[in-house]
């Protein structure tokens, strides 16, 4: 009944954007594993769509081999609105269902905003996550960006993008092995040149149920991170198709536990353009 009346409210916005020109289709694949006795493998397959005027929409399936094996269906959707030439709001609604009752029906909403400076952009996004479960209630985080560019597409070293990112995550836990607060911060280095688009992300300091990329993406467990490493290559095989590499790695433990565990990632994405 939850998925029909999700269905219902996003399927005019989606068909709205679906027959826009420009619109970009990007099917991937992803895997990953683990190092521990309580997960084994996690195989992903999703679709994310842009539209015009940055309208995305995401639709992933996951299966997870564990000591308790679940899948998850994660639908998510945003967009951005002007409100002059330097200024703009994004919006996003994120919904997991899973088979497992710990991580159903976990939703996300997101306001951001951001502000483009004459040398940098200001950004802030504001998440609220409903869980519900036994482990929390729900999450509240806050999470200011500064971005800024240098160099030249068409010199030697290329064009570079320098994201900086801090979040305060407080979740409105049920049990005391949580803190009331976690605090982490990260970069995202990104090189532009010739075909290629490359990509370094790190995040530090411990994070738990994080909301990431605008709300497309949503922790629904309760691992604690304590690092987390991205890299990720993009080469354009034409002007409306590209293929792109990710790799991950993270470093993470049980909130009631201190040992470390470690998981890797690899995920293929394909561009569409049309």
């Amino acid at each position: 009944m939850k998925n029909l009346i999700l269905l219902s409210i996003i399927s005019p916005l989606l068909f709205s954007h679906l027959v826009a020109k420009d619109a970009q289709f990007t099917p991937f694949v992803g895997s990953t594993t683990y190092d521990n006795a309580i997960k084994e493998k996690t195989q992903n397959y999703g679709i994310y769509y842009t539209g015009k005027k940055d309208f995305k929409f995401l639709i992933e399936y996951s299966d997870t081999k564990s000591a308790k094996n679940f899948n998850q269906t994660n639908i998510a959707l945003s967009d951005r609105f002007n409100i002059n030439d330097s200024l703009d709001i994004q919006m996003a609604l994120n919904y997991i269902n899973s088979s497992s009752k710990e991580y159903d029906g976990i939703y996300s909403i997101v306001l951001g905003t951001k502000k483009e400076l004459s040398h940098f952009n200001l950004g802030l996004d504001l998440a609220y996550s409903v869980y519900n479960n036994s482990v929390l209630k729900s999450v509240t985080q806050i999470s200011p960006h500064l971005s800024f560019n240098y160099g030249n597409y068409k010199s030697l070293m290329g064009l570079y993008t320098l994201k900086l990112n801090y979040d305060s995550i407080r979740p409105d836990s049920k049990v005391n092995s949580l803190s009331s607060e976690y605090s982490t911060f990260g970069f995202t280095l990104t090189q532009f040149k010739a075909k290629f688009q490359n990509s370094l992300q790190y995040w530090f300091n411990d994070h738990i149920f994080a909301v990431r990329d605008q709300g497309m993406n949503v922790q629904n467990h309760e691992d604690i991170y304590e690092n987390a490493l991205s890299i990720s290559s993009k080469y354009n095989l034409s002007p409306t198709t590209s293929v792109q590499l990710y790799f991950i790695k993270k470093d993470y433990h049980q909130y009631a536990q201190t040992n470390t565990s470690h998981l890797k990632s690899f995920l293929l994405f394909g561009y569409f353009k049309f």
